[in-house]
């Protein structure tokens, strides 16, 4: 009988177990780990962005908004556990064309950083892309 050998603890006091049998051990974590895989998706009613097709299985385009202000354009294209897995930067109104053939299959999150040059503001937009295969 090993009952006084075998101690649990549940809510901070060490006890001994008053059951005979086999001891399982489970891990325990005093506090929670943040997740970091939530990218919240953003709309913006200024501009507008156009992705397409999605979900995507090769070439994503992305139209950006057709607008008279002059701005420069970051576009971020993350995975689901938020890592970065491509950016590229653009100037007004080009037409954007992303390979993603070579990605996983999956959910990515597509991240616009548009500058205004003549009002000095930063818009970001985030939106879901679906990659399929």
């Amino acid at each position: 009988n090993n009952r006084n050998n075998i101690f649990y603890n549940t809510n901070g006091t060490w006890q001994n177990a008053s059951l005979d049998g086999s001891l399982t051990i489970r891990p325990s974590f005093d506090t929670l780990i943040p997740s970091i895989t939530t990218i919240k998706e953003n709309y913006s009613n200024q501009y507008e962005f156009q992705l397409f097709p999605n979900p995507v299985d090769d070439v994503l385009t992305i139209l950006p908004p057709d607008i008279s202000d002059e701005y420069s354009l970051t576009v971020f294209m993350y995975d689901v556990m938020g890592r970065n897995v491509w950016s590229e930067s653009f100037q007004s109104n080009e037409i954007i064309h992303v390979d993603v053939s070579q990605y996983p299959k999956g959910i990515y999150f597509c991240q616009m950083h548009l500058n205004s040059l003549s009002r000095n503001t930063l818009q970001l937009i985030t939106k879901k892309v679906v990659v399929i295969h």
